[in-house]
């Protein structure tokens, strides 16, 4: 059985704490659904997660609302056209991009990733 990844790297996270603390309080929640994380937070960093989440507005939402007042809010996704590179170089032997402009569901072997236009 295959792990996953994510998971994976959640507990090592948690593990190097507990061996090594630095005062880090790792929290493994909804983004569209946050616990209470305490005080506003100075900066808030969403690296490649958003394409992964339907509801990515709410997500959007919840980490916006959970910084101080002209706090930090970064956010990192893969531009369209360089979604599924390997898969069209093994296929045709080049990079081809497809439904370019359409969003749709990309199945991947940990769950579900959503294309999304640049518009959106």
């Amino acid at each position: 059985m295959v792990k996953n990844f994510g998971q994976s790297l959640y507990e090592f996270a948690v593990e190097r704490e507990t061996v090594a603390p630095l005062g880090i309080r790792y929290v493994q929640a909804d983004l569209c659904a946050l616990p209470d994380l305490g005080a506003p937070f100075d900066a808030v960093v969403a690296s490649m997660v958003l394409p992964a989440i339907p509801d990515w507005t709410g997500v959007m939402r919840a980490c916006v609302d959970a910084l101080k007042p002209g706090g930090l809010f970064v956010f990192t996704v893969n531009h369209p056209c360089f979604e599924q590179l390997w898969p069209s170089w093994r296929e045709h032997g080049e990079y081809r991009t497809r439904r370019y402009l359409a969003e749709y569901e990309i199945p991947g072997p940990s769950g579900v990733d959503f294309h999304r236009t640049i518009a959106t």
